[in-house]
């Protein structure tokens, strides 16, 4: 089987929980015998993923607003076109937004599938209870600008796709109370994690958290957590890994509370450095006020960590609460210190909780198991 992935998200780039599901899902793809393409936006990012699978490269970028998505999902509907004829491609994979363009004129004898990996309006309700000295021109701009538009985008892509896959069964009910789709066109596949062998030691009071330097992460929840866990724990270390349009503020935030000395900001790191670092440390925070499934906390359970994040979106489909990690609030920088005292004053209980963990993933969240349940959607599309 030929399948064509349109992606914005370009699989070799670091710190887009799209971008890595497509690095892996490709490569099993290829092992159950499909022959893989990649239509994505040339970055700075250069490499292969595995050289059985094909990467062609949109170079037109735009440097404008939404450029970035303009591209591959308007420009590039001639390349798409020629792919196809070129490859004598079976099925149509698009990573929403990336095939907005094709929606509108793709063939309708073609299987077509987009994958969605959040909302706007999920995005614009984390948004509303940001305070006022925390809010910046862009996300302002996002907010009442890019957010709506695309929403309305996205939702061509919906309705032409032939099935939508979802990354977690919380997102998919927000998908069809949004955009009022048929229940018998989505269908929830998780993502997957690859549990890697356990090479480096724990590194004592070390607190992970990785993710985008965005408003909906909530990594403002956890530098306030850190002056409380310091109290009782004065050589702790908090280490943020990732950049984005807060990283600045989250710096100048860290000074404000006095605790710059003990909080550590890594920017993003390659995918070897990132989790030998998970493996490194003592337990895993993820304070997301919106989060679809969480990529993050998938490779930090993987890492046999004990994972402490908020009971919002698909987390809670991956965590059981006081079994492989803690359910906390939104919002809670108090139920945050507290969590991360309880482990840090009771080894035995947080390597249990993170043996629970590694064991859940090796069961229920592989990338071969994903690969095999999106083969099994393109080859019922393609012969009905």
């Amino acid at each position: 089987m030929r399948i064509l992935f349109l992606s914005v998200y370009n699989p070799l780039d670091i710190g887009s929980g799209p971008s890595t599901g497509l690095y892996y899902l490709s490569q099993e793809l290829v092992k159950l015998g499909c022959e893989v393409h990649i239509l994505t936006i040339k970055t700075k990012t250069h490499g292969e993923i595995d050289h059985r699978v094909n990467i062609h490269y949109e170079n037109h970028l735009q440097h404008v607003p939404l450029g970035r998505w303009l591209t591959i999902s308007n420009i590039c509907i001639s390349k798409i076109k020629k792919l196809i004829k070129d490859y004598r491609i079976d099925v149509i994979h698009g990573r929403s937004p990336s095939s907005i363009s094709y929606a509108l004129s793709k063939n309708k004898k073609m299987p077509f599938i987009v994958s969605i990996h959040g909302t706007s309006f999920g995005e614009i309700a984390s948004y509303i209870k940001i305070p006022f000295s925390f809010l910046k021109k862009r996300l302002l701009y996002d907010a009442a600008i890019v957010q709506p538009s695309w929403a309305f985008f996205t939702s061509l892509e919906y309705k032409a796709a032939n099935k939508i896959i979802s990354v977690s069964k919380a997102l998919a009910e927000e998908a069809l109370n949004y955009y009022r789709l048929p229940s018998e066109k989505l269908v929830v596949i998780h993502n997957g994690v690859h549990v890697l062998p356990i090479t480096q030691a724990e590194t004592e009071n070390v607190i992970l958290s990785v993710g985008r330097m965005v408003w909906r992460k909530g990594f403002t929840y956890l530098i306030e957590a850190m002056p409380n866990v310091l109290k009782e724990n004065p050589n702790t270390k908090l280490i943020l890994v990732g950049d984005g349009v807060y990283k600045v503020f989250l710096e100048e935030y860290t000074k404000k509370l006095k605790v710059e000395k003990s909080v550590l900001f890594y920017g993003n790191l390659p995918r070897e450095k990132l989790f030998l670092l998970y493996q490194k440390a003592r337990l895993y925070v993820q304070p997301s006020l919106y989060e679809p499934l969480g990529n993050t906390i998938l490779e930090a359970m993987a890492s046999e960590k004990p994972v402490i994040a908020t009971k919002v979106g698909g987390i809670p489909e991956i965590i059981t609460h006081g079994k492989d990690g803690f359910l906390i609030e939104p919002e809670s920088y108090q139920q945050i210190a507290q969590t991360i005292k309880t482990l840090l004053s009771d080894s035995h209980f947080s390597k249990k909780l993170g043996k629970n963990a590694r064991a859940k993933m090796r069961k229920y969240f592989s990338w071969e198991s994903a690969a095999k349940k999106t083969l099994q959607i393109y080859e019922e599309l393609l012969h009905n």
